[in-house]
């Protein structure tokens, strides 16, 4: 077996590192304070310069905060944020937006059993609600973002599972930029699509839940229709 080449990390890098495993084993929470920079440059044996860089790093993808007197306190992930992170990351990777569709009709699609599973009664409620925006938008009155955000993110929170929530709000966040180019068809045709996504749920059919989750998120695919390229910064940020 050959050898494989060693990772290089730089100083901020392995700071980073070290601040992850510090409050990984010490089970720190959202709001709970770090040591200051002057402490952590003496615990690490490194400048508070560099310190600063590591922390710096962990504000940027919003792991971390900084607060006046305070210091710097750990904080709850912000999707948007990370979404709009992974977006860039993804972008600069190449993945395509048929990808990014795909991707999100099989986490839609394959929540539904779970989330009948739960039959959780306030989830049916608040969809109910996502459908009477869904209606109202095709009326004129309210922005359709809303509406969709509202019904679908209703469903991942159906799951009851908040890694699978985590997930359907990155991708909630891939699709605020695409959907602003690609519009979907606000016709009645979009409104019977959520309906009977609706009423397939609150029936507790599966089957018939998931084939018109299907249908309703590969129609919008074809729509969009971007096999080959790239999606730019403004579809998916």
């Amino acid at each position: 077996m050959g050898l494989k080449a060693l990772e290089r990390q730089t100083l901020r890098e392995k700071i980073v590192e070290a601040l992850k495993a510090f409050i990984l084993e010490n089970e720190l929470k959202p709001g709970d304070r770090l040591p200051t920079e002057h402490e952590l440059a003496e615990r690490l044996s490194v400048g508070q310069s560099s310190v600063r860089e590591a922390l710096k790093s962990l504000e940027a993808i919003g792991a971390i905060e900084s607060r006046t007197k305070i210091g710097h306190v750990l904080r709850s992930v912000d999707m948007s944020l990370l979404s709009r992170h992974i977006s860039f990351s993804e972008q600069v990777s190449g993945v395509t937006v048929a990808e990014l569709l795909e991707a999100r009709a099989f986490l839609e699609t394959n929540i539904i059993p779970l989330v009948i599973q739960k039959g959780d009664p306030a989830v049916l409620e608040e969809m109910a609600e996502g459908l009477k925006m869904v209606e109202e938008v095709t009326a004129g009155t309210p922005d359709w973002r809303e509406a969709e955000k509202k019904f679908h993110m209703a469903l991942f929170r159906g799951a009851h599972n908040s890694v699978l929530q985590s997930f359907g709000e990155v991708i909630e966040g891939f699709f605020v930029g695409l959907e602003a180019e690609h519009p979907v068809m606000r016709g009645q045709r979009w409104v019977d699509d959520h309906r009977a996504i609706y009423e397939a749920l609150k029936d507790g059919d599966t089957a018939l839940a998931q084939t018109l989750m299907r249908t309703h998120l590969n129609r919008y695919s074809e729509r969009v229709s971007y096999p080959d390229s790239r999606p730019s910064a403004r579809r998916v940020a």
